[in-house]
């Protein structure tokens, strides 16, 4: 059975780049994409309610057809995880600016792509990547929401307590799970079973004197069965109450086996394919909670923005294959150098972005020429001549937003490839 054609939407108001992507987009992928341009976001939208678009390649800047950006925020707001995939195209150079305007949470847009950069090569590797970044997501949502209805009516080990937490009776099925032989959980109380447990977790209920069953009241623990072997439950409470009698029912669902796929998926979809860096939607997360950790206890954070020197030309002369094994091999050099609990992601082609807490301009900058010269020094047999690496350093203002401080690591960037290249360069204020 052959694979679904993957429908494409790009938005465009550029004839010209409209080919030119068209023709890339053939080249890479031929019959396994069909490709719908469109110049208006109008024109886009009436695509979107007649047919399954898959990805949508939308242009930051569309004149009088709209404004892309807008557009591609309403597109995620209305569809979510479940709409297509957005990649942002863009002939700004300065991304910075086209970051903050995104805003810090990107609005779900999977990447930005500078036109002037883009190759059949690069656009198809986008494409790849967005879409199994957008299977991944919605797989879990899918997941989380399938598991949601069957773990609210389902019922595998049960137990029936009375006001004080204590077992009155418990199913085989939550014997067997908590490895106790028959009628032996009863009289023992549930906080001896789950120590996270209490009665307090128990939703209040009113004087209705109708025989009715609570809200469900739900809660992921783990616990330890009776021959001490570790246990993920999702735990349900509820309360059965009628005019003449009220009780209690805790029922348990094993979830290790889930709780572990999610975990896996969750990794795929926080981190970039190629390099296993965190991945650019991760990494801001990630960032925002260390900045208002750092404002809190008042501790310098520092951003290391670092861009491969001349990587075109290494993509030209060796081929891709050649240019992701050097990106790997940058990847593992600075997971080596910075410290456990630096953050560290592909930004986006041959840029990388760090953040390092707890540390000054001085210490990232003393970093950073350490890392400039070890990757100088960095021995690849596919590429003789060997790599270097410009790198822009700013200390970030916890006060302020995080667009603000890899704008300044952008821009010491930016200077340390005027002066040359391969050289560390740090954000004064200038």
């Amino acid at each position: 059975m052959s694979a679904a054609v993957q429908q494409i939407l790009l938005l465009d108001d550029n004839a010209d780049d409209a080919l030119l992507f068209g023709a890339m987009l053939d080249r890479e992928l031929g019959a396994k994409v069909q490709l719908h341009c469109c110049t208006t976001t109008t024109e886009a939208n009436q695509l979107l309610a007649d047919d399954r678009i898959d990805l949508c390649l939308v242009d930051y800047n569309l004149g009088r057809g709209g404004n892309g950006l807008e557009w591609a925020q309403q597109c995620y707001r209305q569809h979510g995880v479940m709409g297509p995939a957005l990649i942002m195209l863009t002939g700004e150079p300065d991304t910075a600016s086209v970051d903050a305007q995104a805003g810090d949470d990107d609005s779900g847009i999977a990447d930005f792509l500078l036109k002037q950069e883009i190759t059949a090569p690069v656009l198809e590797r986008a494409i790849r990547y967005a879409g199994k970044q957008q299977r991944l997501l919605r797989t879990m949502k899918l997941r989380e929401m399938r598991a949601r209805i069957f773990f609210d009516y389902s019922r595998e080990g049960i137990a029936i307590l009375d006001d004080h937490g204590r077992i009155t009776q418990a199913n085989r099925a939550a014997e067997t799970l908590f490895d106790y032989a028959h009628d032996t959980m009863i009289g023992l109380f549930l906080s001896q079973l789950v120590p996270a447990f209490s009665m307090k977790l128990f939703r209040p209920m009113g004087t209705d004197a109708r025989p009715i069953i609570s809200g469900q009241s739900i809660h992921q623990v783990s616990c330890f069965t009776h021959g001490g072997k570790k246990l993920a439950l999702e735990m349900s409470l509820g309360i059965v109450y009628s005019e003449n009698d009220s009780f209690y029912t805790a029922s348990f669902l094993d979830i290790s086996h889930h709780i572990n796929k999610i975990e896996g998926m969750q990794l795929a979809a926080s981190t970039d394919d190629l390099t296993g860096l965190l991945n650019r939607r991760y990494f801001r997360q990630r960032a925002e909670q260390e900045l208002r950790r750092s404002k809190r206890h008042r501790t310098p954070v520092s951003m290391m923005m670092i861009d491969i020197d001349h990587f075109k030309v290494v993509n030209d002369t060796y081929g891709h294959p050649v240019g992701d094994i050097a990106l790997q091999k940058v990847a593992k050099q600075l997971r080596q150098h910075l410290r456990e609990h630096d953050l560290l992601c592909r930004w986006g082609g041959e840029e990388f972005l760090a953040l390092m807490p707890e540390s000054n301009l001085n210490a990232a900058l003393m970093m950073g020429e350490r890392i400039r010269t070890d990757i100088e020094a960095l021995e690849i047999k596919e590429i003789p001549e060997g790599l270097t690496i410009s790198i822009g350093i700013a200390e970030a203002d916890a006060e302020q937003p995080l667009k603000q401080g890899i704008k300044h690591a952008d821009k010491a960037l930016y200077f340390a490839k005027q002066q040359g290249r391969n050289r560390v360069c740090c954000y004064t204020g200038k």
